[in-house]
């Protein structure tokens, strides 16, 4: 990195080798902090944001935020697993499951657009995380 900032800046003018590491620190924490922006523009580009509508299947929502045909192709086996855990589900279970992990509601919402109560809505989460990993492993053998 050091060499990279030295190739490029041009502006610096030899006084005293404090000054000279003042300025490399400085112009080095500039380059890191320049990168980490770059990488967390990235991370929440429009372009990688997925729509969710309520008709998506679990592995649809996957596929669409998966990054590229690879990684989708390598992953399809274990998309088509969470999609058979997530059907054996009870119809309520998917429902609170899909509310609380997916769109992200709390509790409290959940129990809002369900007519059920917040402590309904908590067992019923983890009764459903319950029969999904069972359902997992039962894939899995």
């Amino acid at each position: 990195m050091c060499c990279d900032i030295l190739a490029r800046e041009r502006g610096f003018e030899w006084r005293s080798e404090a000054e000279f590491r003042a300025w490399i620190c400085n112009a080095a924490l500039m380059k890191l902090s320049s990168t980490r922006r770059y990488h967390a523009a990235l991370r929440r580009s429009v372009q990688r944001e997925v729509r969710i509508d309520e008709d998506m299947r679990v592995s649809a929502i996957v596929a669409a935020c998966a990054p590229g045909p690879v990684t989708a192709a390598i992953h399809a086996e274990e998309q088509a697993r969470v999609e058979r855990a997530f059907d054996a589900l009870p119809e309520r279970q998917r429902e609170v499951l899909t509310l609380h992990r997916i769109a992200g509601l709390s509790h409290a919402e959940i129990a809002e657009q369900l007519g059920i109560s917040v402590e309904n809505s908590r067992q019923i989460l983890n009764r459903a995380i319950a029969a999904f990993a069972a359902r997992w492993e039962e894939l899995d053998a």
